[in-house]
């Protein structure tokens, strides 16, 4: 089975991986390619993403080693295929940017969407501040542009998802409870 979050940057995708992870130990991170520099906790914690040059994203992508390439605020990202784990009897699970929705498709049955939308922006930029020198105020302010529009998108789309969370504060504390209740609900999986 594979989850697929998708939600505005700073949403707290990567928070609810964290808790899948400490909730189910086997469950597996999808890897992406991507030519944006890591975040500390990218190469630390998660490692959910292998930073590649242009020149071996390119060649990642020629040969069919990559799905869902796609470009996100100026970088350019893949789904890495050997990431993907053989059979339906695992439990793998990923983010997908909002405007890529329309690729799903191309992932692997059976799989199931997670969308984590705001329900106030003042609460998303919390939430992107509170991010240790991640990014400068204006590409903060960039990122609460663009998760309007994926919002939007993604209440526009909202027959595409299987649940959908709206978070009602910075680190909202039903958030995991929600998901994961959710996801044992659906899944046939050892209890942690």
């Amino acid at each position: 089975m594979m989850i697929v979050f998708v939600g505005p940057s700073g949403v707290g995708k990567g928070f609810v991986a964290q808790h899948i992870v400490q909730t189910w130990p086997h469950a597996v991170e999808l890897t992406w390619f991507t030519t944006r520099p890591l975040r500390p906790e990218e190469t630390q914690q998660r490692r959910n993403r292998r930073h590649v040059s242009l020149e071996a994203f390119r060649e990642h992508v020629d040969h069919n080693r990559a799905l869902l390439a796609q470009e996100v605020h100026g970088h350019l990202y893949a789904l890495d295929r050997q990431s993907i784990p053989e059979g339906d009897t695992d439990l793998c699970f990923t983010e997908l940017h909002v405007d890529v929705l329309s690729y799903v498709d191309e992932l692997p049955e059976p799989r199931r969407l997670i969308g984590l939308i705001p329900t106030d922006f003042d609460i998303l930029h919390a939430q992107l501040l509170a991010r240790p020198g991640v990014e400068t105020t204006e590409q903060i302010e960039q990122r609460l542009v663009a998760a309007r529009h994926e919002s939007a998108l993604i209440a526009q789309q909202a027959s595409r998802f299987d649940l959908i969370v709206p978070l009602h504060k910075v680190r909202d504390p039903t958030l995991v409870p929600r998901v994961l209740s959710y996801l044992h609900s659906i899944l046939t999986l050892p209890e942690p």
